[in-house]
């Protein structure tokens, strides 16, 4: 069973991110955090295999988060999210660790939401065989 947690303080996205892999993925055990303290806390008590870290947050940018999940979980993957598809955001995103980036405005961030979790779920089915 994999275990996300969406760090998003766009209420709206983030249920609905929650949603789509809830779907896509029955199995899938996620938690929500509104920003960088109350994900800081949710990692502490149960590591993710996967945390998806939008970049604008509150009392501190995704980038920080990413290096600090980095450091604290060695071994779970991140997905940076951000409205910017820019050459710098995805430099800065790489230089703290992050697996992916996803552009939230991008026709193809469902799939790559998607993407991210079933690359994750077929290397624990690999692992398990």
């Amino acid at each position: 069973m994999l275990r996300a947690l969406l760090v998003e303080d766009d209420l709206f996205f983030r249920r609905a991110v929650a949603h789509l892999l809830t779907i896509r993925f029955p199995g899938i055990v996620i938690e929500e955090a509104g920003d960088a303290e109350v994900a800081l806390r949710k990692l502490a008590a149960r590591r993710p295999d996967l945390a998806f870290v939008d970049i604008g947050l509150p009392n501190k940018n995704g980038f920080e988060l990413t290096g600090e999940i980095k450091s604290m979980n060695v071994g779970v993957s991140v997905a940076v999210l951000s409205s910017h598809d820019t050459p710098e955001y995805r430099e800065a995103a790489l230089r703290e660790g992050a697996d992916w980036y996803i552009c939230k405005t991008a026709d193809t961030c469902r799939d790559q939401i998607i993407g991210c979790v079933a690359s994750l779920s077929n290397q624990r089915q690999c692992l398990s065989v």
